[in-house]
């Protein structure tokens, strides 16, 4: 978007509105491990954790949250595409509303079990969709702001399942005791969907479809300010945006024109399909990944290893050591393409989420000092 453009008070309200999603995804990912560790929640499920099958049945109501996380994730883009950003917010609230319904008033483990999938499956979409659409209603100087709420918000919600299973913990009445911690997540998406009408279409999406007047009202309606009352920075937004679209069309960028592809660190849901990419693609890994005895030569030749064989074969594997690199902010760091757009930072003070752990830090607008960090874990693990 163009570099003049200033966002209003209804941009940041709309921008920090859609963080009930993100709430809805943090709570949704911490409180479980609450609850599982509530003795009546086991009593009235009937789970033995003493035996293999409850052991197993503890690892699948993880396992299933998972799995239905990563499938919403990789139909996100689609759905989004397809209906607009509006409209998947608001029918991944419907999911993450009746999935929560289910967990809450399950009755035995199969019912628990399809409640965890397919809230899963809800949030995994909405932790996709809210920085989406944060991204395109903001002004290219106050992306990465506004973007910021996401994560902030997230880490806020992540932090209260935790400590409301720690509160019902101490809850007289059993039901209570387990259920009120998993029915609680139905307010946000909840909310947020009610007041979806409200929330504008992404001016992207609309032009990208060819609703370009559309497109242009909601651009005066999100970056007209006092200093700007014809919207003339909206306008110059809305032609590169035009541009922009007219430029993806043409060139349809595929994996082939894909030089690298770098990982934040190793765990399965961080890692992609690497197999899909063709072998000229170079994956770029943390410092000490090389040298680590327990990840390579990867699953099946060490069968302990998180890390799959078929993603690494026939790539070439670079290490990011960070000898004698600079430092941003305390942190080492490396210019990935030597022209300060784009730096990959790993900390010095703390062991973040694991092994090789980096992060990234990217500049929104040319020729600026403005950058989006992408935090990927580091700091709430550290």
């Amino acid at each position: 978007m163009a570099v003049g453009a200033k966002a209003n008070r209804y941009n940041v309200l709309i921008a920090l509105f859609v963080t009930l999603g993100s709430f809805t995804y943090g709570y949704n990912s911490s409180v479980t491990a609450g609850v599982i560790g509530l003795p009546s929640f086991f009593e009235y499920l009937d789970i033995d954790t003493s035996t293999a099958q409850g052991n197993s049945i503890v690892g699948a109501i993880n396992g299933v949250f998972l799995g239905g996380g990563a499938i919403g994730c990789w139909t996100l883009a689609w759905i989004a595409d397809t209906i607009g950003r509006r409209r998947t917010i608001q029918v991944v609230c419907i999911i993450c509303v009746i999935s929560a319904a289910i967990q809450t008033g399950s009755v035995h483990v199969a019912m628990f079990l399809v409640g965890r999938l397919l809230n899963g499956f809800g949030v995994g979409m909405i932790n996709c969709v809210i920085p989406l659409f944060q991204s395109e209603i903001s002004p290219a100087a106050q992306r990465g702001r506004l973007v910021g709420f996401h994560g902030f918000i997230l880490v806020a919600g992540y932090s209260c399942g935790g400590w409301t299973t720690f509160g019902t913990y101490h809850a007289t009445n059993a039901a209570l005791q387990w259920r009120l911690p998993l029915a609680l997540p139905i307010l946000a998406p909840l909310l947020l969907l009610c007041g979806s009408p409200w929330i504008p279409e992404s001016p992207r999406w609309l032009v990208g479809r060819g609703y370009g007047e559309q497109g242009m009202k909601v651009l005066e309606a999100l970056h007209r300010t006092e200093d700007d009352q014809n919207a003339a920075a909206a306008q110059a937004e809305y032609e590169h945006i035009q541009a922009q679209v007219a430029i993806e069309a043409e060139e349809q960028v595929g994996l082939p024109r894909l030089a690298s592809v770098i990982w934040s660190h190793h765990h399965w849901d961080h890692t992609g399909s690497m197999e899909l990419f063709p072998k000229t693609t170079e994956l770029v890994v943390g410092p000490g990944f090389k040298a680590a005895q327990h990840l390579l030569p990867g699953f099946p030749h060490l069968v302990d290893s998180p890390v799959d064989s078929a993603a690494l074969e026939g790539h070439v594997l670079t290490e990011i050591g960070f000898q004698g690199s600079f430092e941003i902010g305390g942190s080492r760091a490396y210019d990935f393409f030597g022209d300060g757009s784009f730096y990959l930072l790993v900390f010095a003070d703390t062991p973040g989420h694991c092994l090789g752990h980096m992060c990234g830090l990217t500049r929104t607008t040319g020729g600026s000092n403005l950058y989006s960090w992408k935090i990927s874990k580091s700091k709430l693990h550290g």
